[in-house]
């Protein structure tokens, strides 16, 4: 069945998640363990959506530097 599909037919409110994969060196237990409190709501869906990694900016004595 695809997303549109079960939209269509649904027939009472219905809950999806978007989540992202974990950034490089973190663990995706922390991933598992958040999901595991989110499905008593029974999402129809989880998708899965990869970003470009963010360029974090951090502010030191009012210079702002990128952190790679």
């Amino acid at each position: 069945m695809q997303v549109i599909d079960a939209i269509k037919n649904a027939k009472e409110m219905m809950l999806s998640l978007e989540i992202t994969p974990p950034n490089k060196g973190t663990h995706i237990n922390d991933l598992y363990e958040t999901l595991d409190t989110l499905m008593p709501f029974k999402p129809k869906f989880i998708n899965v959506t990869y970003h470009q990694p963010q360029v974090v900016y951090e502010e030191i004595d009012n210079v702002i530097y990128r952190i790679p």
